[in-house]
């Protein structure tokens, strides 16, 4: 990519973090003309988030997410991130590229960065517009509308790429048609020239992609839609936006093409899509997968099968990896030996099944123009020559060869059983009741959980890969997660049999990885042999990060990489699911600390063993309003107030008007009566988001409520015990307990099941220590009652409020290390979790103050001093470079008599060390970027480097730290 990028823009020079292209320079002064076609081309690329424009006085750095404008101003005014001086702004040049590379850039920047106006987006919107008015002028529909801009998009690729030009429109001898865009403004019959130039492409590329079908039906309401999308009008908004053809194939990558073409799927039939939970697969996710998927590099001796191919994503971006494979072991080979080795390696090296024909013939086109992308006109030009230039890929019934399936996966009974890899996104919808898949699981014995369509898939793939082989697959991470019966028992035998190599849990990109899609995924690597005994998975869950939101790249830091026991998430035989799912999602964010804080609460009794000791005490749901149930007149329902679910609140429930009444009094579904008689504590079905806490409230009147609030009453007697409760669960605690233990919450939507707040660890006040502070937090309740009762005095209900969380946390016995834990999660962690693009605040991302800095230094210096003996204390001190994105902790060993350290860093060493350090720390791939963290013992001292995000600098990452440097020491001592 670089190289052709190079070539098409005329480069000076290329910023690369390992080969992963980060900005794009050009050297000298440009017209407004040169600035905007530039700027276009680095757009269509989409790969190089920015592209630096170095002019005599002045440097200009692009951001080239944003959409190309032909006006200059508006160019400037869309694009321009930061103009620097040559001379004013010196010192920030020289640590321009290392912010960069670091992502400190994009950081301060983020807001310039609009994905709505990336390349692939642009197209996506402009195209389907066009589609649909392509269908309104008449005569097609939506399938030959999308067919029809393919062949149009085609015929544009091949223009660019200069495999077309005049001479091959001349011989059409169609007068005055010399250029594509020609046959729009023909003055003749622009419907008969367009037939003309498809027909005569269909002849020249031969191949599976379009069959014989061309323009016959259309009238002059088509051309005029088809020439205002060469003209660049925003057709979503039917405004002239542009004014000219944005788009630029010499560059555009051809998997921005098949993420386009599956768009088109998707649109028409997108019923079908949500039913399936068939979603595209942006670029950037198909080489994340390619990223962390493969256990070692791409090989031609390898076969690879993607059993969902939808628009051939996954296998476009295996066909580049490959052919660069190939380029570099055969450095000498001629053109024509290099055209043939890579059509091999269509033909033999990379399979893939869709059930839709459509989306077979998109596969197709997308690696037939993957293959000539790597090749060079004139070498196109002379294949052309020799005829039967595109070799058959798509298998046809009762004929030989073929590569790509049209039909269920489920039912390929041709497909080969033995490939290396095979790896994909597959549906994540339910299976059609008596469909290919249920008929399959059936007919081999195996039982699939709520009929999950990606559980089959999971299944299937197994059959089809060699014993030293691996799966690599998208996953919806409800897989592991889940603990319903049925989801233990595939999980189990599933498990069983295959050995996981590698989990990547990418919940935190919740919003941010596909388009219209809200439910969290995970990439699961696994091999199709048992899994050896004490096997460990590792289990890598990235957060999100500016290079994340800005730039596609997923930061994985060595915080983020654990490894996790096989024998704590695999379900065992009677397990009520408790231990494996949470294993997995605590595996997510908790350090070895949250790990075992969470083990000893979970020690405690749970709340539902609480209630079912408890005399008269019961749990459970509202009314169901909806659903398919038989309605029944409730009387009950209407004889009490009704109580909204916005209307719920910590600790306490105020009183409500008498006269509110439920959305109906016979519900599908009604839940004991009991349940609204107070006293009760009421939960909330959703859990706070940002920086709040659960809105689990006492409540002393009688009201109704919905199955989207749940309660837990008892007698008038145990008052004071369903205080307590209330009081726990709208603790920090508890939030910070959920957070890392609920299926939900932190993952995607922000919900906590019933059965989740049962099995929350609620102990007895049946000891001496807890009965007392159980007295006190009663006290304190009815004191924030009678505050609430005066709403004015708004310090007053904070500090009570606060003065009960103190009673919780003594309650169970948090100790001071322990409410780190748990204050850093509910004040940074938790409202930085699952972004979207237009989240304003992510508390996780901000640059440590000097203060953050100084209080991580603190934990970590007096956390180890704790564990020295009397003769030594440790100091430490950090240094932050912004140009960089790194800090610096200095950790010295000192005789405990010394004075404090206090001598400093000058910034230009500083910086130099930093940028030195971070090459070593950082490796980027086409779709990820992974930080190691560096810890170097030098002669008493230990130096750390970390990334300047806030998160890195938590004092629960200083404790966690202090373990890793203590047992790195001990582990130093045994050796020697």
């Amino acid at each position: 990519m670089v190289r052709r990028a190079w070539e098409a823009m005329q480069l000076d020079g290329a910023l690369c973090s390992d080969g992963a292209p980060l900005a794009y320079f050009r050297v000298g002064t440009l017209s407004a003309e040169d600035t905007f076609e530039l700027h276009r081309r680095a757009w269509n690329q989409g790969v190089a988030p920015l592209l630096i424009l170095v002019d005599s006085t002045d440097v200009r750095v692009l951001s080239t997410v944003a959409a190309p404008r032909k006006d200059f101003q508006q160019l400037t005014r869309n694009s321009v991130v930061r103009t620097l001086s040559l001379v004013a702004d010196a010192l920030e040049l020289a640590d321009l590229p290392d912010a960069i590379v670091s992502g400190a850039f994009f950081q301060v920047h983020r807001e310039r960065f609009d994905h709505t106006d990336r390349v692939d987006r642009y197209l996506v919107r402009n195209l389907l517009a066009a589609g649909s008015r392509l269908v309104a002028a008449g005569g097609i529909d939506l399938r030959q509308a999308h067919l029809l801009l393919a062949q149009v998009i085609f015929a544009c690729y091949l223009e660019d790429r200069e495999v077309i030009g005049p001479d091959w429109f001349a011989a059409l001898e169609i007068p005055g048609v010399r250029e594509l865009r020609h046959v729009f403004e023909h003055q003749g019959d622009a419907c008969s020239a367009l037939q003309a130039v498809l027909g005569q492409l269909h002849r020249d590329f031969n191949g599976d992609v379009f069959g014989a079908e061309t323009a016959e039906h259309l009238g002059l309401g088509h051309l005029v839609v088809l020439s205002e999308l060469l003209r660049g009008d925003s057709l979503d908004t039917q405004q002239l936006s542009l004014g000219f053809w944005p788009y630029d194939f010499r560059v555009i990558p051809i998997e921005t093409l098949s993420v386009v073409y599956e768009e088109f799927l998707a649109a028409e039939d997108p019923g079908s899509q949500r039913e399936s939970g068939a979603y595209y697969t942006p670029r950037h996710v198909a080489e994340l997968l390619l990223d962390v998927g493969t256990s070692t590099a791409v090989s031609t001796e390898h076969r690879y099968l993607d059993p969902a191919c939808g628009s051939g994503v996954f296998l476009v971006a295996l066909f580049h990896r490959l052919a660069e494979s190939w380029s570099r072991a055969n450095p000498h080979a001629t053109a024509m030996e290099r055209a043939v080795a890579l059509r091999q390696v269509l033909t033999r090296c990379l399979f893939g099944v869709d059930q839709s024909e459509t989306a077979c013939r998109i596969t197709a086109l997308g690696l037939y123009l993957a293959w000539l992308d790597a090749l060079d006109p004139r070498d196109i030009q002379q294949l052309q020559c020799s005829g039967a230039m595109l070799p058959r890929l798509l298998m046809r019934p009762g004929e030989a060869g073929g590569n790509i399936f049209p039909g269920e996966f489920f039912e390929a009974r041709e497909l080969p059983n033995d490939f290396d890899v095979v790896i994909g996104n597959p549906p994540w919808g339910t299976a059609a009741k008596g469909g290919p898949a249920e008929r399959w699981w059936l007919g081999e014995g195996l039982e699939v959980p709520r009929r999950q369509i990606a559980c089959a898939f999971i299944l299937k793939a197994v059959r089809h890969i060699r014993p030293s082989g691996r799966v690599s697959l998208v996953l919806p991470a409800g897989i592991l997660l889940n603990h319903q019966g049925p989801a233990l028992k595939f999980a189990r035998a599933w498990m069983s049999a295959v050995t996981i190599e590698r989990v990547v849990h990418l919940a935190d990109f919740c919003f941010l990885l596909f388009e219209n899609a809200d439910r969290p995924a995970s990439i699961v690597c696994f091999r199709p042999v048992e899994p050896p005994t004490g096997h460990r998975v590792e289990v890598i869950s990235p957060q999100v990060t500016a290079e994340a939101l800005c730039a596609d790249r997923v930061v994985i830091g060595s915080d983020d990489v654990r490894r996790v026991s096989m024998a704590t998430v695999l379900p065992v035989e009677g397990d009520k699911g408790l231990e494996p799912q949470r294993a997995w999602k605590v595996s997510m964010r908790a350090t070895g600390r949250d790990r075992r804080l969470l083990d000893r609460l979970h020690g405690y009794p749970s709340l539902a063993a609480f209630i079912a000791g408890r005399k008269g005490w019961l749990w459970g749901e509202g009314f169901n309003p909806g659903g398919k149930g038989r309605r029944l007149d409730q009387s009950i329902l209407s004889e009490l107030p009704h109580r909204l679910p916005g209307q719920l609140q910590a600790h306490l429930v105020e009183a409500l008007d008498p006269a509110a009444m439920p959305p109906t009094t016979a519900p599908a579904f009604m839940c004991r009566a009991e349940l609204f008689a107070a006293p009760h504590v009421l939960l909330p079905h959703g859990a706070p988001r940002r920086n709040d806490r659960i809105r689990a409230g006492f409540c002393s009147v009688a009201c109704t409520f919905t199955h989207t609030t749940r309660a837990i009453c008892g007698p008038k007697h145990d008052s004071d015990l369903l205080r307590l409760l209330a009081c726990v669960l709208a603790s920090p605690l508890a939030r910070y307990l959920l957070f890392h233990t609920s299926a939900n919450f932190g993952v995607e939507r922000a919900k906590i099941h019933l059965d989740e707040y049962g099995r929350f660890p609620f102990p007895a006040p049946d000891t001496e220590g807890r009965e007392g502070v159980f007295r006190q937090i009663a006290d304190a309740h009815r004191r924030l009652e009678e505050l609430l009762r005066h709403p004015m005095v708004h310090p007053d209900v904070a500090l009570a409020r606060t003065s009960i969380d103190e009673l919780v946390y003594k309650y169970f016995d948090i100790d001071a290390q322990e409410r780190v834990l748990v204050e850093d999660a509910c004040t940074v962690l938790i409202p930085s979790a699952t972004p979207t693009r237009g989240t304003d605040q992510i508390p996780a991302l901000d640059v440590p103050s000097e203060g953050q800095r100084r209080s991580y230094c603190e934990v970590l210096a007096t956390t180890l001093t704790g564990w020295a003996s009397d003769k030594w204390r440790f100091d430490a001190r950090s240094f932050a470079s912004l140009q960089a994105g790194l800090g610096l902790v200095i950790l010295e060993r000192v005789d405990r008599t010394a004075p404090a350290t206090t001598n400093g860093m000058e910034s230009a060493e500083l910086r130099v060390i930093l940028n030195r350090l971070r090459r070593l720390t950082t490796t980027v791939g086409k779709a990820t970027q992974v930080e190691r963290g560096l810890k170097i013992f030098d002669d008493g001292h230990l130096y750390m480097v970390k990334p300047l995000r806030r998160r890195s600098w938590l004092p629960s990452l200083a404790l966690a730290d202090a373990d890793e440097v203590a047992g790195a020491i001990l582990g130093a001592q045994e050796r020697t």
